[in-house]
């Protein structure tokens, strides 16, 4: 059964595939490596049929500098896409896609105010503008932090106003602003930088199989790698930062660029408090068992940004934040046991 949902995955992937986009990559990895595009051609293939790799995966993880031993550690995204579809019920994915329905269903693990634009009453809205001069807009389907703004009552003249420009915006959820825990700040105080944990939940066991915090930089108020933040690993016993961070291109920073705050050996402050509230979060829903939680640390204590049911597999393996080229493969097998 296993060898035939892979070969229906693959073909799949076939008929799907940008084949002008895999020739463009297989360029790049000439201009890096000089080796030619047809070798590199072959050899993507290869890792589909063999390891489920994207073309994608074979230049972000440098398939092409890895041994067979080294490819076999890694999550690509036909492993990551297996993971969901066994163990994430696609009826149930509404529960952490809509917003509105996962703070309701989390709002004990929120620790913030919030708001539907589209089910509020004016009152409810009034008083909840009167409580918070600033806030957060965000769509209810966003993702990557596309959508999400800073606003606030003084540029608006009502809070029809309000309530209006954000409806035609799409943001029609609004959200207390969180205050950065002071610690975290010492990272980067111009967002709220996030620690993402990965859970796979067998059997009632709660594993936390994968721990990375990410970084803002310059003027964006979101830390998200497709914004311009940066990513470093974290251990998820002890909430200390373990590698230098890199961003989407590969760039490497061992301080940060406007802080000057050195990456590796950050502790992130009140960490045991978030593994411990991730851990009772992701029995909330027993129908998605794996999850990437987002993760913030304020001057509430630790608390919930938002849970993703098809985490992205990007930051796990990033080359610059890997050792050995060993992936984390092994630890998702071990989890998936119970």
């Amino acid at each position: 059964m296993v060898c035939l949902n892979k070969l229906k995955y693959i073909l799949v992937r076939i008929k799907s595939m940008d084949f002008k986009n895999m020739i463009a990559q297989a360029k790049v990895v000439k201009k890096r490596t000089g080796r030619p595009i047809l070798f590199t051609l072959v050899d993507m293939i290869y890792c589909g049929f063999k390891y489920l790799a994207g073309y994608m995966d074979y230049v972000v993880f440098e398939f092409y500098r890895l041994s067979r031993e080294q490819r076999k550690t890694q999550v690509t995204r036909g492993i990551n896409n297996q993971l969901v579809k066994t163990l994430n019920q696609k009826e149930h994915w509404y529960k952490f896609d809509k917003k509105d329905e996962f703070n309701r269903i989390f709002s004990d693990f929120l620790k913030r105010d919030w708001l539907d634009l589209e089910k509020c009453e004016i009152n409810e809205l009034e008083a909840f503008l009167k409580k918070h001069p600033q806030m957060i807009a965000k769509p209810r389907d966003g993702a990557c932090g596309k959508g999400v703004e800073k606003i606030s009552v003084s540029d608006f003249r009502s809070a029809k106003e309000l309530c209006e420009q954000c409806l035609e915006n799409e943001q029609t959820i609004l959200e207390e602003l969180i205050i950065q825990d002071k610690g975290m700040d010492k990272l980067f105080p111009g967002c709220v930088n996030t620690v993402r944990m990965v859970t796979i939940t067998r059997n009632g066991n709660v594993n936390i199989v994968f721990c990375s915090v990410r970084i803002g930089a310059g003027d964006t108020i979101v830390d998200n790698l497709n914004s311009g933040g940066m990513a470093a690993l974290v251990d998820e016993n002890t909430g200390v930062i373990t590698t230098h961070a890199a961003d989407k291109n590969g760039v490497v920073y061992k301080t940060h660029p406007d802080t000057q705050t050195a990456i590796k050996g950050f502790e992130i402050p009140r960490f045991e408090e978030g593994r411990e509230m991730v851990k009772k979060a992701a029995l909330r829903v027993a129908e998605i068992g794996y999850v990437g939680w987002d993760i913030a640390f304020s001057d509430k204590g630790a608390l919930l940004i938002e849970g993703n049911h098809f985490p992205g597999h990007d930051i796990y393996q990033m080359p610059a934040l890997t050792e050995n080229g060993i992936g984390v493969l092994p630890r998702f097998e071990k989890a998936m046991q119970g």
